[in-house]
């Protein structure tokens, strides 16, 4: 009884590392999204800021 005991929370332990794998893995997923957000607005906004500072020497 004792070994199947033994090995339900063995079974058990190898889910949650999974779980905690996983969950490990979406965070990362978030913060590279969230990184890839930020620097692609700072590319889309470059060219119209040199646009505008171009605008305005030559006014």
């Amino acid at each position: 009884m004792q070994e199947k005991m033994d090995q339900r929370f063995e079974a058990i332990d190898r889910r949650l590392d999974f779980i905690q794998q996983l969950m490990l893995v979406r965070i990362a997923d978030i913060f590279g999204l969230i990184g890839f957000i930020v620097w692609d607005r700072y590319a889309t906004l470059r060219p119209m800021d040199t646009r505008l500072k171009q605008l305005e020497r030559e006014l």
